[in-house]
């Protein structure tokens, strides 16, 4: 958009007449666009496509507990601008199923299923170097990924997805979950490939699966999972880590993307640590308050209770081909009283911050 005029303004109408295909669900109250997210080529056709979640739509009128389902917009012509006004307002239903897929969990209703998406990239590092897919099924406490397929129908089932091309992780409960390259891969012949890092609720448990490894079972938990998986970190189990997790570009020029992740300590103060590519995540044990050459600390001194709880990467703000980072602290003192809140904004930096 080029032409937004001298008070580079769009107003919403605007846009809809003369920019944008406008796609809604099709049903009442199914929240459709809860999430959307770029996940890259998954069908080959070297375009990018987009998951959208509907994690309310249920199969039945009488279920208690939202079933959910995801689309996947197919790239190409559906991103074009509409040629009518009378097909500037499409509903997902009525797309051709070639420019779109259909993911939905009839096997397993109830549970919010697509309620979060991320995209993993080529995540399990095979040749047709297709976008895989990390979905949310909320209510059975469980993320699955599903993998990149060439010749995927039009309308899916999970449980025939399951198996050939996806695999569950589940857990209590999970409290954060963030894509990076945070591990080494076993062969320097092979690119760096995808990994997940994973906070179940339970306190003293984290661990990182490891992508293209390949093989994986149909089910991972944290007591099933092994070294050929990946890694499980250890800490003390007093503190609470990864309220919040995201993840850093590589700042150090080491390879590896660094995991920003929001801790508690037996106090209940909070701080943000930024560990390195270096990190010794099976050997080295941490807490919210360790530092060593790999992890960094940031608090905010001036809370006597301090609520860092959530972290995110905003990108470059600022031209110095650094990105910025977004901490919050939800108990803060403002000058609008106690417990009023403040969020701050993280310059990017080359490197780690001292202490």
């Amino acid at each position: 958009v080029t032409d937004a005029g001298t008070d580079k303004i769009i107003s919403h109408e605007e846009l809809q007449d003369n920019y944008a295909l406008t796609l809604h669900g099709g049903e009442e109250a199914t929240y459709f666009g809860w999430d959307i997210t770029n996940v890259g080529d998954v069908n080959g056709d070297k375009l990018n496509d987009i998951a959208i979640s509907q994690p309310f739509y249920s199969f039945s009128a009488e279920a208690p507990t939202p079933d959910g389902r995801i689309f996947i917009v197919l790239g190409g012509g559906n991103f074009k601008k509409p040629p009518t006004q009378e097909e500037k307002s499409v509903s997902i239903l009525d797309m051709d199923t070639e420019d779109r897929i259909l993911i939905s969990n009839k096997a397993n209703p109830g549970v919010h299923f697509g309620r979060e998406i991320l995209g993993l990239g080529n995540f399990d590092n095979d040749s047709d170097e297709l976008g895989d897919i990390l979905l949310h099924n909320v209510a059975n406490r469980s993320w699955v990924v599903i993998l990149g397929s060439k010749n995927r129908p039009a309308n899916n089932d999970l449980a025939d997805i399951m198996g050939t091309h996806g695999f569950r992780i589940s857990s209590e409960y999970f409290m954060a979950v963030t894509v990076g390259n945070f591990l080494a891969d076993e062969s320097e012949n092979n690119p760096l490939t995808p990994d997940i890092a994973f906070k179940p609720k339970t306190k003293g448990q984290m661990f990182m699966l490891k992508g293209g490894v390949g093989n994986w079972p149909a089910e991972i938990t944290y007591d099933n999972f092994s070294e050929s998986l990946g890694v499980k970190a250890i800490y003390d189990p007093l503190v609470e880590m990864g309220y919040s997790m995201a993840t850093l570009p590589d700042t150090d020029n080491d390879g590896f993307d660094e995991l920003i992740m929001t801790s508690t300590d037996i106090m209940n103060n909070q701080s943000l640590q930024i560990f390195s590519g270096q990190h010794d995540w099976a050997n080295d044990d941490f807490t919210a308050l360790t530092t060593n050459a790999n992890i960094k600390n940031i608090n905010d001194v001036n809370s006597e209770f301090s609520g860092l709880t959530t972290a995110a990467v905003i990108g470059d703000l600022n031209k110095d081909d650094f990105s910025e980072i977004v901490i919050d602290d939800l108990s803060a003192t403002t000058i609008n009283g106690s417990y009023s809140g403040q969020f701050f904004v993280v310059n990017g930096f080359d490197g780690v911050y001292e202490e």
